[in-house]
């Protein structure tokens, strides 16, 4: 009798095991790179998405977690491992993402995740691989390449050999990672650079047949700029101007600062909008590179924020007594525009200020001289 119940409870834990376990797998495991606009010259942040199909009638408000590890796929070498922490849910789509210290493409790595929770750790997937570029590599090539990357960064380089290569000894890519594959040590950059450094790869291809392939890096900064202030000067139109703060350093074109005005590109304080008089508006600037993103704005309305142009055809006619001073805009829109003028007068070193209201293109000013 005892024998029995021994094995009852041995089957009962057993089932149990399986329904914890192998009963709830973890499915739709996907594997891919971020991708960005500069993802062909180096891509640094793996994704991983699976599903984890939880049972109805399981307890699924106590905590589960995943033991995340990451390989890089030829050395079977571990380079990271974490454990994340989820909310059971039988119909989400976990995400879960790691920013590599060398480019993807440097070498294949390889991703599996084990699930655990308060009472059983669950068996390790199976490996989930994103390709490297040293996989059926037909070129000699360096990552990252014509990339920006704020001052003070430390960043490690590949270097990919072709078949038959043979990596110099003076090379900077001292440590091997894969059969085609070596790094750098972490390469440290603490000041700006106005053009591109480089980084070389020396290999000997062959009798007597040195090559050198390099990598182009451009560090600097964030755009910087500050003081947003429009105005208008035609009544028509509304000119924007601004500060540009810290210089960043990139002038290439895949670098430079670009500068967007309520959605219209524009070049730095060169931006014109078309203006509505006596409507509040917000005008709003980004100014963007690769290392960040800087917004400003401005509102006001434009008939508030009048810059007007000096006034043309001056002239003047002189009397014993008095002068008359005579003056036009070549503006059409000034027609309807009330405006205060004012007259300096200078007479034995003295200065007097007459302030004439108009609202006609031409002006006229008669003053009596004592």
């Amino acid at each position: 009798m005892s024998v029995w119940l021994l094995c009852a409870l041995l089957s009962s834990l057993i089932c149990q095991t399986e329904q914890d376990g192998h009963s709830l797998p973890i499915k739709e495991v996907k594997v891919y790179a971020e991708k960005t606009d500069t993802s062909d010259f180096g891509e640094w942040v793996l994704n991983v998405e699976w599903r984890d199909e939880l049972k109805a009638g399981n307890n699924e408000s106590r905590k589960v977690s995943y033991d995340m590890e990451v390989l890089r796929t030829e050395q079977m070498r571990t380079v990271h491992s974490e454990t994340i922490h989820v909310t059971p849910d039988n119909t989400a789509l976990h995400h879960w993402k790691w920013t590599s210290p060398i480019p993807l493409q440097c070498t294949s790595h390889s991703v599996r995740l084990r699930r655990r929770d308060q009472h059983h750790i669950g068996e390790w997937t199976p490996l989930y691989t994103y390709k490297g570029k040293d996989v059926g590599a037909t070129e000699l090539v360096v990552y990252p390449q014509d990339q920006a990357y704020v001052v003070g960064s430390n960043i490690t380089f590949c270097c990919i050999l072709e078949t038959g290569d043979v990596l110099l000894s003076s090379s900077t890519f001292p440590n091997r990672i894969s059969n085609r594959t070596y790094i750098t040590e972490p390469v440290h950059f603490d000041s700006p650079s106005n053009s591109s450094s480089d980084i070389p790869c020396d290999v000997n291809r062959g009798i007597s047949k040195n090559i050198s392939v390099g990598s182009a890096v451009f560090i600097g900064y964030p755009p910087d700029d500050h003081s947003l202030i429009c105005e208008t000067q035609d009544l028509s139109s509304v000119k924007c101007r601004w500060e540009q703060g810290r210089a960043t350093h990139l002038t290439a074109v895949k670098t430079k600062t670009i500068y967007t005005l309520n959605g219209r590109n524009c070049e730095f304080n060169k931006c014109v909008l078309p203006a509505v008089l006596k409507q509040v508006t917000n005008w709003t600037l980004i100014a963007k590179n690769p290392l960040g993103v800087k917004t400003l704005t401005d509102t006001a309305d434009p008939s508030h924020r009048v810059l007007l142009r000096a006034p043309s055809k001056l002239s003047h006619t002189a009397y014993a007594r008095s002068v008359t001073l005579n003056w036009t805009w070549d503006m059409i829109n000034y027609s309807s525009f009330p405006m205060i003028c004012r007259v300096m007068l200078l007479q034995r070193k003295s200065t007097y200020n007459v302030g004439v209201i108009s609202y006609y293109l031409a002006f006229k000013l008669i003053t009596v001289l004592y």
